[in-house]
């Protein structure tokens, strides 16, 4: 039984209350719902990278490995697609750009060669990273993207993390709990946390336990509520 501690907090930028969870990530804001929280816990690896963008890098992977894996519908009308990747790439390398202009994490990212065996999957992962660095850019230039933007990004090594991200998950989960009970355990995770969330105030705490055998999953709120 894995035990995670929770916290209700504000989010800053957002306004509302969301919910922390101590995975050892100083940089993780409080997820607004259940959802992120099961994301936070299950994709992410269990051993946070130092350096954050790479740690989403690494998620994504997870995300590719678990939601879209086993067609897992987290919006109400299509299934977790790898189309959904370059909208992340996009938001990476706009915060990247945000912080340091031309001079980013991503314009000097460490090198990284995992691939997978799927050939089709890295073929997408190729595109859609692609795709993600050319919205960013044209965003950042006001519409000035020219085709020599992307030889500034290392393709391969961001396209490598996110197989990394990949490689970690499938060794983390056994293939029956892939295959068969990942969108329970997604699930029960994402319902506690929105259930906790839901009843919850600014500073409260609790106890997220998520056994991995047996899929159970519930919380214990420190004044001794279940959730």
């Amino acid at each position: 039984m894995k035990k995670y501690s929770l916290t209700i907090k504000e989010h800053e930028e957002y306004g509302g209350l969301g919910i922390v969870v101590d995975t050892g990530r100083d940089y993780f804001e409080p997820a607004l719902d259940g959802l992120v929280v099961a994301h936070d816990i299950l994709e992410h690896t269990v051993t946070p990278h130092q350096c954050g963008y790479i740690d989403e890098l690494m998620a994504l992977g997870g995300y590719i490995a678990g939601r879209v894996a086993c067609a897992y519908n987290s919006r109400g009308y299509r299934a977790a697609s790898i189309d959904d990747v370059s909208s992340d790439i996009q938001s990476l390398l706009t915060a990247a750009l945000n912080e340091a202009g031309d001079n980013n994490f991503f314009s000097e990212i460490e090198k990284c060669n995992s691939y997978l065996q799927d050939q089709w999957i890295m073929d997408q992962l190729r595109k859609e990273v692609k795709e993600g660095i050319i919205e960013a850019i044209d965003e950042w230039t006001d519409g000035e993207y020219e085709a020599w933007h992307i030889d500034q990004y290392d393709v391969d090594s961001i396209v490598g993390w996110i197989c990394k991200g990949h490689q970690s998950f499938n060794k983390r989960f056994s293939w029956s709990l892939r295959n068969y009970g990942y969108k329970h355990l997604f699930d029960s995770i994402r319902e506690a946390s929105d259930s906790f969330l839901s009843n919850g105030v600014e500073g409260q705490t609790a106890t997220l336990h998520v056994d991995f055998s047996s899929n159970n999953v519930f919380i214990v709120e420190d004044y001794g509520i279940d959730y």
